[in-house]
C-alpha cells in the first residue's frame, strides 16, 4: 500500500497560516499558494484581507475629470464591483461622459448612485445613450441633479429600449 502524500501546511493552524499570509504580497499568494490544496483555498477565501469588494463608495466632494477618467478606465472591465456610489462628488456633464463609457462597457455594475451632483441634460444624454447598450444596470439614481425636462426625455427614450435581463 502506498502512503498518501500530504503537505506540511495541512497541519498548521488557521492563525499561523494568517500570519504567513500577512507577510506575503497578494500576487505572491495567488501565484504560488493558490490551488495547493482545498483547505488552503478555503482559508485564503475567508481571510478578510482577500475578500472581494462589490461596493465602491467614492462619495467625497470635488471629483475632477482626470479622477473620473481614471476610475472609468479601471471599471471598464471590472468584474467584481456591482454597486458604485458617487453622490455629492461634483460630477458634471464632462465627467458623466466618462461614466457613460463605463456603463456602456461594464457588464457587472447593477447600481450606480449619482445623486447630488452637477449633471445636466447633456450629461444625462451621455448616460441615456449608454443605457441603450447596457443590459445589467438595474438602478441609476440621478436625483438632485439639474437634468430638467430635456434630460428626462433622454432617459425616457433610452428606457423604452433598455431590456435589463
Amino acid at each position: 500500500m502506498s502512503k498518501k502524500n500530504s503537505s506540511p501546511i495541512l497541519g498548521l493552524s488557521v492563525e499561523i497560516v494568517y500570519r504567513i499570509l500577512d507577510h506575503l504580497e497578494v500576487s505572491t499568494i495567488l501565484r504560488s499558494l493558490r490551488n495547493i490544496c482545498t483547505r488552503l483555498n478555503i482559508i485564503i477565501d475567508t481571510y478578510h484581507r482577500y475578500q472581494i469588494y462589490t461596493t465602491l463608495d467614492l462619495s467625497t466632494p470635488v471629483v475632477n475629470d482626470k479622477k473620473i477618467q481614471c476610475l472609468s478606465n479601471a471599471l471598464e472591465n471590472n468584474t467584481t464591483i456591482t454597486n458604485l456610489q458617487l453622490q455629492v462628488t461634483d460630477i458634471d456633464n464632462r465627467c458623466a461622459r466618462y461614466l457613460a463609457h463605463v456603463i456602456r462597457k461594464n457588464r457587472t455594475l447593477t447600481h450606480v448612485n449619482l445623486k447630488y451632483n452637477k449633471i445636466g441634460p447633456q450629461g444625462v444624454r451621455y448616460l441615456a445613450q449608454a443605457l441603450y447598450i447596457n443590459q445589467t444596470l438595474t438602478s441609476l439614481d440621478l436625483s438632485s441633479n439639474t437634468i430638467g425636462s430635456e434630460g428626462a426625455q433622454y432617459l425616457a427614450i433610452a428606457l423604452q429600449f433598455n431590456q435589463v435581463k
